[in-house]
């Protein structure tokens, strides 16, 4: 009997019994049994994979019983580890019958005797098991209890039996549950022993599973970078400390080498190469692009014209992700295509990065439009109803997100609905671009956005921030205000604008102001687009210009000026946007301050590690950056090979005392040879001044290092590197190092506190003056452009003000404090057309801060055109204009925040205490109204180091801390210890090494 002889067929067995000689699962098609209840009894089972007919053929066995006859155990555990035959999500059974016992264990229960325990939990081979996990399997026929065994070597739990002394043996049971203490990062081998009522035993098999290793904290989020564009990364006092309640989703495809392997084409060089005579009519050059539905890639990444399945951009873009602070990946299924091998490829990935301990949080949904229904069923049939990596399931409401229509469109052709199981399984929005409201989720909007919402309609629920538009609406990546600039015969813009951010810059201003839960970013790895001929003569527009009949035209992407991705590009503007979305994703979702440092300590350099024990803070890298790629390119392209990764950083600390700054760095295996290319390079930016240096480090370690001495060298400006020092110490003893370097060499000279620097560790990149390579080549700690900051002048976060407006003072003479609207709790502070003087909150001291941050939540209603709200800074002096708060903004809590720093043209806040005020005295009408919550100032400072005990002189308790004993430093001590106790009487004449 044959399944899927012709094109595809799909099976259930939900009862009875179905008996065939010879059962052949699809040939020229598809094949499919889903085994949910019943019998299959067969004596041969054949899969199309195995012959000419190009077809594929699979049966899950859930919840019934597959009998095959003979000892087929070879190839039954082919089919099984081929995923051919699957046991996702049941209690199903595989019999077949022989005389010897089964010389291989497979994830199915596949048994020689019905007596046998079988399906175990964890699967057997499962990796990636929770620590917490119980055991659990299901009983042979004809047992009453249940003998356990479990260790760490499969031979030792084979062979071990009841007598076991060595803790193999963990007991008989009657249940068919089993809790143990687990440890992570182990492979354990397990068995159970069935026993009957006359204490019969039926030896189980040896079963396995791996548990998880423990999830690595990089701390990423603390970080510092500069892009290529000048723009530093925005850090706590901007960002304000992490909220756990927001949730970053990126848009991205799984689409590349799925649809044609021509080319690759990239549209960005072609038009350099054939400039348009008449940029405003290309038609006029009547240039080829091949016919309709051509593929293209409007740039060429960063990696190369990579396939989706390639395991090593995978990973890539895992670590990137997770690095920007993004948690879910909104996978393409919008033209009804699921690409499964894809996107299976990328969760094996993502689980496997994860077992590893990478604790990145991602996790996929798949947004579905064209033929919804049909699409949402597929991918329900083939992965969620198999269980298939659940724990990446992304949620919503307690259940699986589908982003799609669950009773389809108008315009599906054939129009159909989802079953009730489907329906009830997942948490459904509705996803499209330009389309706000009620239970929706665009994924691109025109500035400023709109917003969906689900509770209520002043509670952003989702919104979404894009890098640009569409080449067919002439919205790019310069489209600022409203205006599209100009563009050259390139289809480029005039003022070479193309990789500034400005659109996007325009979007993350108003996702920052509504808030929303969710903030979906278009996008991450588009890439290609197809070419289209307007053969009907109908209105499609390229570049907002009307296409003429048989004219080219792209919908979507087009060139370096019109795209979606984010994904760094090879040249061009490179990593741009990456560094502008995690900047904006910090603001949207907080981040941690700095970690903060131990006290001074000298290491001795000579390859014993345990002195750097309690060194803090530990600096981290990801696990497995060194993983070597081999692949196949996109058409032509390729294949594409990178086996540069040899030393796998992972853990980085710094210390310091009096004399010299220490540098330590660990990987996962030995150090190679001191003597390999580019071994071990250590970039220091000691002044934290990115326009000093090559890409702001002064200092590199390592390009020369000999036995036990290395090469210090420093740069004023470029890849002009001179050498300072030839005796810098250092050691190695197998994955580690240790590095000994004079402060007065690299710019910290005076021998106390503060010390302040940035550093990247680079191991085996393959060109000089090429910042590019941190991302490309060997391996490189942080990623990319990233730094670590060493500081030990911490910041200091203190509240000013916190006023939710619950009880109290409302902060203003006239204002009401009201349950009419509420942002937080029961209560706001309402404006309306009688209350003249507003809120104001005085003698704001910032006198001696860093900065201060003031953020508010605030809602409109009627708000008529110039009958503004208007937020005041006043100094005893001057009054300061900060922002008009008006029309645009009515019927929606939205997110205000104000961030000032003690330095240039805002320094004159810091001189003395402030006033912040609020008018409300544009609200004139009886019908406008404004209200205010969660209302918060912050301000930041450094941090004072500890104060000296009565026991100790100041020198003593300077020396202590590392300060300057003598009183040379900058920021005078706070006198309120001058009383502490003999000798101490007149500390307030010392002073602290601060700023």
């Amino acid at each position: 009997m044959g399944f899927g002889t012709g094109t595809y067929s799909l099976i259930s067995v939900e009862g009875g019994e179905l008996n065939v000689d010879d059962l052949w699962l699809g040939y020229s098609g598809t094949g499919q049994i889903n085994l949910d209840a019943g019998s299959i009894h067969a004596n041969t089972i054949t899969f199309a994979q195995l012959n000419a007919g190009g077809g594929t053929g699979s049966i899950d066995i859930e919840g019934g019983r597959l009998f095959l006859s003979g000892n087929q155990s070879a190839q039954i555990a082919t089919f099984i580890g081929n995923g051919w035959i699957s046991a996702y999500g049941g209690g199903g059974r595989l019999y077949y019958y022989y005389d010897d016992t089964p010389p291989y264990r497979t994830t199915v229960a596949a048994v020689s005797s019905m007596d046998k325990a079988w399906m175990p939990v964890p699967r057997n081979g499962q990796s990636g098991v929770e620590w917490s996990a119980a055991l659990g399997w299901s009983a042979g026929n004809g047992a009453v209890e249940h003998d356990v065994y479990l260790g760490t070597d499969s031979d030792t739990v084979d062979n071990a039996d009841r007598f076991d002394t060595s803790g193999i043996y963990r007991g008989r049971q009657s249940g068919t549950n089993h809790v143990a203490t687990l440890e992570e990062g182990v492979r354990y081998y397990w068995r159970i022993d069935e026993v009957d009522s006359g204490e019969g035993i039926a030896k189980g098999e040896v079963w396995s599973f791996t548990t998880k290793k423990a999830g690595r904290d990089l701390y990423a989020d603390t970080w510092v970078a500069t892009d290529g564009a000048d723009r530093t990364l925005s850090g706590h006092d901007i960002c304000g400390s992490q909220r756990t309640n927001r949730t970053v989703g990126m848009f991205y495809f799984t689409w590349h080498g799925a649809h044609g392997s021509g080319g690759p084409r990239n549209m960005t060089d072609f038009i350099a190469a054939n400039p348009f005579s008449y940029p405003l009519d290309p038609w006029a050059d009547n240039p080829d692009f091949g016919p309709a539905g051509s593929r293209w890639w409007w740039g060429e990444p960063e990696a190369g014209y990579f396939l989706a399945d390639d395991e090593w951009m995978i990973r890539r873009n895992i670590s990137m992700l997770t690095d920007a602070g993004v948690d879910v990946l909104v996978l393409d299924a919008s033209n009804s295509y699921t690409y499964y091998d894809e996107y299976m490829k990328l969760c094996e990935v993502l689980h496997e990065m994860k077992t590893a301990g990478s604790m990145t949080p991602l996790q996929i949904v798949f947004l579905t439009r064209t033929l919804s229904p049909q699409t949402v069923m597929q991918l329900y049939n083939e992965f969620y109803s198999k269980s298939y990596y659940s724990d990446l399931w992304f949620q919503w409401d307690g259940k699986p997100l589908m982003l799609g229509y669950p009773d389809g469109l108008p315009s599906d052709n054939p129009l159909t609905s989802v079953s009730q199981e489907i329906r009830d399984f997942f948490s459904w929005r509705e996803s499209w671009a330009w389309d706000d409201g009620y239970n929706k989720w665009q994924w691109i909007d025109t500035s400023p956005q709109d917003y969906g919402w689900n509770d209520s309609s002043d509670r952003p629920e989702e919104t979404t921030v894009s890098c640009a538009s569409h080449a067919n609406n002439n919205i790019g990546k310069s489209h600022q205000n409203g205006i599209q600039p100009d563009y050259d015969e390139h289809h480029l813009p005039v003022g070479g604008t193309e990789g500034d951010g400005l659109y996007f810059a325009e979007q993350w201003q108003r996702g920052w102001q509504l808030d929303p839960e969710m903030l979906f970013i278009t996008g991450w790895n588009e890439w290609e687009m197809g070419a289209y001929y307007n053969t009907l003569d109908v209105n499609y527009y390229l570049l907002g210009e009307r296409v003429p009949q048989d004219g080219f035209f792209f919908v979507d992407s087009y060139n370096a000026e019109y795209n979606r991705d984010i994904e760094p590009m090879k040249g061009g503007y490179t990593d741009n946007y990456y560094y502008q979305m995690v900047d904006g994703i910090r603001r949207y979702k907080g981040v941690r301050p700095l970690p903060e440092s131990s006290l001074p300590q000298t290491i001795t350099i000579d390859g014993i590690f345990s002195e750097w024990i309690d060194v803090a803070p530990e600096y981290r890298d990801g696990i497995g950056d060194t993983f070597h790629r081999s692949h196949d390119g996109g058409g032509s392209a390729g294949p594409y090979v990178n086996t540069t990764g040899r030393n796998d950083l992972l853990d980085m600390k710094v210390a310091r005392d009096t004399a010299y700054i220490f540098f330590y760095a660990k990987t996962r295996e030995p150090l190679t040879s001191h003597t390999d290319p580019n071994w071990m390079l250590l970039f220091i930016n000691a002044d934290q001044d990115h326009s000093t240096g090559w890409e702001g480090y002064d200092y590199v370690l390592n390009r020369s290092p000999g036995t036990g001495l290395t090469t210090l060298e420093q740069t004023a400006s470029g890849w002009n590197w001179s050498a300072v020092s030839s005796e810098i110490e250092y050691a190695v003893s197998g994955n580690e190092i240790e590095i000994r370097v004079p402060r007065s060499l690299i710019g910290q000279s005076g021998g106390f506190d503060p010390v302040g620097l940035d550093f990247h560790w680079a191991d085996n990149i393959q060109a000089d003056d090429d910042i590019i390579e941190f991302a490309i080549s060997g391996d490189s700690a942080p990623n990319r452009r990233f730094d670590y900051r060493y500081q030990t002048r911490e910041p200091v976060e203190s509240t000013l003000l916190a006023n939710g407006f619950e009880t109290g003072d409302s902060l203003g003479g006239d204002l009401d404090i009201t349950t009419d609207e509420a942002y937080s709790g029961t209560h706001s502070l309402e404006y309306s057309y009688d209350d003249s003087v507003g809120l104001s909150v005085n003698n704001i001291s910032t006198v001696g801060l860093d900065s201060f941050r003031i953020s508010f939540k605030y809602k409109l209603q009627n708000i008529e055109d110039s009958d503004n709200v208007q937020v005041w800074y006043f100094d005893g002096a001057t009054w300061f204009l900060v922002e008009e708060i008006g029309i645009s903004q009515n019927d929606v809590w939205l997110e205000f925040t104000d961030v000032r720093h003690n330095s240039g043209a805002d320094a004159w806040l810091f001189d003395s205490p402030i006033l912040f005020h609020i008018s409300g005295h544009g609200i004139n009408a009886s019908y406008e109204y404004a209200w205010m919550d969660d209302l918060e100032i912050i301000g930041y400072s450094g941090a004072e180091q500890p104060a000296p005990t009565s026991e100790e002189s100041y020198a003593e308790w300077a020396a202590r801390f590392g300060l300057d004993p003598t009183g040379s430093g900058a920021k005078s001590f706070d006198a309120e210890y001058g009383g502490i106790g003999d000798g101490l009487n007149n500390l307030a004449e010392y002073t602290l090494g601060g700023d």
